[in-house]
């Protein structure tokens, strides 16, 4: 693998101009923009209305503009997200003939690199949800491999199995990418059946998590690839990393095939701050929404807020697909890392609410935007060329359908609830805030248990106490209410898991007030106070019976 420099950033400057009659005292929602002018007409400060958590658009209401993905609230008089350290950048302009000047840009990347002559093909199969095979010049490239077992402590399972060819395809592929550690996209059962020395790209995070879990999973030749930067993997194939644009450890893939390329965003929000190349060949997107548990685990929302809010969330991913596609300027879209299912008994609450695009709705968008649209079928290869592309059929067998309930067992009967041991946990997290956190464990139906750790992290005071006790709790502090499943709080727990992993697999109910997201409490719980060896192999293993039951397949 050789480092070849960084992509380019071509930069075409761009002035919107509005007429500074048209602007009111206090807040102003104008086209991409909010403005804010004072009681002399004097601007105060003008910022864009792409929210910095998830790219969504930020809705005006009274004095905070508010993301309607995740319900975050931008203070409008500090310009802090939820009242914390998240502070929105403010963006230049000038003022002149009664004229309001907002300096802005359109950027796009650039491959310098990208000198290929050969018109070799390449090919593309998706082997489930956000796993693709990539083959170029009789070299293998697997992303993101979850090709069967749950993700999430068993919230998520794949809508449909996947094809027994997959697994050889996985384990005889050259390299494997992981974009991030969310247990759907870094599967430790799925890797389980790879070689320990395979090659491994992995995104250079700040923090390292990604590449620590995979090291704790027994990989020895891990490859951590600088964001922006391009990699030559063999003579005219080349690949670069690019960083989501909100803060979380997320990332997506460009991939140059000789004169082809390709991008893959995964489920990453705003990618790149929506800085990307144009013109490419594929363009490879998440598209189904319902991922991240709000507002479903929140007794906050009436049910008809949820639908609502659910329905909006579903619409904005429609529209950030949109916009790659404008921005990217694709011949072929693929939608793919959205084929899960909570497809748990105890989960048919949130299956029955959960509200998700699905991949055929998105036929119609490219057709408008004059884009081939790729239908995701695990049975289908496509090879592109210069000729066009032709798709040839794999005729392989699917893997046996996942035993849920012999998982959901195994979760219970190796953690058993020890409410001393959730004390010292939380005791031990060096989390300090005006926030109380009441960690009340349930059974299956969200049905408290007798007793629940009392957190008060201004006083640093944590104790167990009786759930009759629950409702005397009255504070001019935060206060959050979490229930949470009894032996999933112990996996977390015992593990030092990220607290997402359970928000994201539907685990908990959680009730809050103020009802707005405790960015800093949810940060430090998912990024900062986890162990680097995170993952706990059941035990039932679902890779030991697929090598039992199908010796052939490693």
């Amino acid at each position: 693998m050789k480092k070849l420099g960084p992509f380019q950033r071509i930069s075409e400057p761009v002035q919107i101009k509005i007429d500074l009659k048209t602007l009111k005292e206090g807040i102003n929602s104008i086209r991409d923009f909010i403005i804010k002018v004072d009681n002399l007409g004097e601007i105060i400060y003008v910022v864009s209305k792409t929210c910095d958590h998830a790219g969504g658009k930020l809705i005006v209401k009274g004095n905070s503009a508010i993301c309607p993905l995740h319900g975050w609230q931008l203070n409008l008089d500090t310009l802090r997200y939820n009242d914390s350290h998240k502070v929105k950048e403010e963006i230049e302009f000038t003022i002149e003939d009664d004229m309001l000047t907002i300096e802005s840009s359109i950027e796009k990347l650039y491959n310098p690199y990208n000198t290929s002559c050969t018109d070799e093909p390449f090919s593309m199969q998706w082997l489930n949800h956000a796993s693709i095979n990539f083959k170029f010049k009789g070299v293998s490239l697997t992303t993101d491999p979850w090709l069967y077992g749950p993700a999430f402590l068993g919230g998520w399972w794949l809508n449909k199995p996947s094809l027994k060819s997959s697994i050889l395809t996985l384990t005889q592929s050259d390299f494997i990418y992981i974009s991030h550690n969310h247990p759907d996209h870094l599967h430790p059962e799925t890797l389980k059946l790879v070689s320990k020395n395979k090659t491994i790209l992995s995104p250079k995070f700040t923090g390292g998590a990604t590449t620590k879990y995979l090291k704790a999973l027994g990989f020895t030749k891990i490859k951590e690839l600088e964001f922006n930067q391009l990699y030559e993997l063999q003579q005219d194939l080349v690949v670069g990393i690019l960083k989501s644009g909100d803060f979380r450890d997320d990332s997506g893939l460009y991939i140059q095939f000789g004169k082809q390329q390709c991008l893959l965003t995964v489920d990453s929000n705003y990618l790149n701050s929506g800085v990307l190349p144009s013109n490419i060949d594929v363009l490879l997107t998440a598209f189904a929404g319902g991922a991240s548990g709000f507002p479903m685990i929140y007794d906050n929302y009436p049910e008809s807020d949820k639908t609502k809010i659910l329905r909006r969330n579903a619409n904005a991913i429609k529209a950030a697909v949109l916009d790659y596609i404008h921005k990217t300027r694709p011949k072929f879209y693929h939608p793919y890392a959205g084929m899960f299912e909570e497809k748990a008994p105890r989960d048919l609450y949130i299956k029955n609410i959960n509200i998700k695009n699905s991949a055929n709705s998105y036929s119609q968008i490219c057709s408008s935007q004059n884009v081939e649209f790729l239908n995701p079928d695990k049975r289908s290869i496509y090879c592109f060329s210069k000729g066009g592309l032709e798709i040839t059929t794999d005729d392989s067998e699917f893997l046996e359908t996942e035993p849920i309930n012999i998982y959901l067992e195994s979760f219970s009967q190796e953690n058993t609830l020890d409410l001393v041991e959730t004390v010292n946990y939380m005791s031990n997290s060096q989390f300090f805030s005006e926030q109380i956190l009441n960690l009340v464990p349930t059974n299956d139906e969200f049905e408290a248990s007798e007793k629940f750790v009392f957190c008060d992290f201004s006083k640093q005071e944590f104790s167990i106490k009786s759930i009759d006790k629950l409702k005397d709790i009255n504070s001019d502090k935060r206060t959050m209410t979490i229930k949470i499943r009894s032996e999933i709080l112990m996996m977390v727990v015992t593990n030092m898991m990220p607290w997402e992993d359970f928000t994201i697999g539907f685990q908990a109910r959680i009730s809050r007030f103020p009802n707005t997201y405790e960015s800093e409490f949810w940060y430090h719980f998912t990024n900062v106070y986890i162990n680097d060896q995170y993952f706990k192999f059941n035990q039932y293993c679902g890779a030991c019976k697929l090598i039992e039951q199908n010796p052939s397949l490693i």
